[in-house]
């Protein structure tokens, strides 16, 4: 006996083609589902209130980057300032030293921006001191007349440097630029020979010649003292000179090596 087939409702029935519109339609459903929701969800992220807070940091931004900008121009401003204005001094100060020394050195004159500080009782010997630098101007009665300008720490001193000329004819031919350095502006007292006296020019020459002829010197003497000084003296006479070399002058053909000191005194 064969089993019969149930029946089925109407309702309950479908066929393939209603089964897949209402596929489509759920997917369909769900997707403008999920569209909405980004839609919601961009316009709150995108809401005017976002735009505002945005808005505000950037411009705390831009306020905060404009601050930086004006803070280190002002300080670079400042910065430039000080550092034109220590210019300026370092280049006055060093002006006016040129100045002096130039004044010193070259004119054996007194400074003109130093402050003089002491004289001495030994003729009117002056001390001056200037920015980080001393002048001493000495003028002894009998004895050193030249101006030195050193460092503040420059002692006083009428001490010469004692030499006797076949030393100073040998040192200067065998080494002229290491004596020339040596000796320039240096106080000194030369034992030598009387060559030449030009009572004229309140002018002696003294001189060394070794037998050979190797090592020959002239000393040329500008005299500090009266003329009527020389009258006391002739050729080939031995005298110690005092004075301040200030020139060296290496032989030329038949010419000696020569050395120049000025405002001698015969000690």
């Amino acid at each position: 006996m064969s089993k019969k087939a149930k029946p089925i409702k109407a309702e309950e029935y479908k066929d393939e083609e209603e089964i897949a519109e209402e596929e489509i339609y759920e997917d369909d459903y769900y997707e403008d589902e999920n569209e909405q929701v980004e839609e919601d969800v961009e316009e709150v992220e995108e809401s005017p209130k976002t735009f505002k807070v945005k808005e505000e940091n950037q411009q705390d931004e831009d306020d905060y980057e404009e601050a930086s900008k004006t803070f280190r121009r002002v300080n670079s401003s400042k910065f430039m300032k000080i550092f034109n204005v220590f210019f300026v001094i370092i280049m006055i100060i060093m002006l006016i030293i040129c100045v002096d020394v130039i004044f010193v050195t070259k004119y054996n004159a007194k400074p003109l921006f130093a402050i003089k500080t002491k004289t001495y009782k030994d003729g009117g010997t002056t001390e001056y001191y200037g920015l980080g630098y001393k002048v001493i101007k000495y003028n002894e009665e009998v004895g050193r007349r030249d101006t030195q300008i050193g460092f503040w720490n420059m002692k006083y001193s009428t001490e010469p440097i004692v030499i006797e000329d076949i030393d100073l004819a040998i040192e200067f031919q065998n080494k002229p630029e290491e004596t020339a350095n040596k000796y320039y502006k240096k106080y000194v007292m030369i034992y030598s020979t009387i060559k030449e006296i030009d009572k004229e020019d309140n002018e002696m020459t003294l001189e060394y010649t070794d037998p050979d002829g190797k090592y020959t010197l002239e000393i040329e003497c500008n005299m500090a003292s009266f003329r009527e000084s020389l009258e006391n003296y002739k050729v080939n006479d031995q005298v110690s000179i005092k004075g301040t070399i200030y020139k060296f002058s290496v032989r030329e053909d038949d010419d000696p090596n020569s050395v120049s000191i000025s405002n001698c005194f015969i000690d």
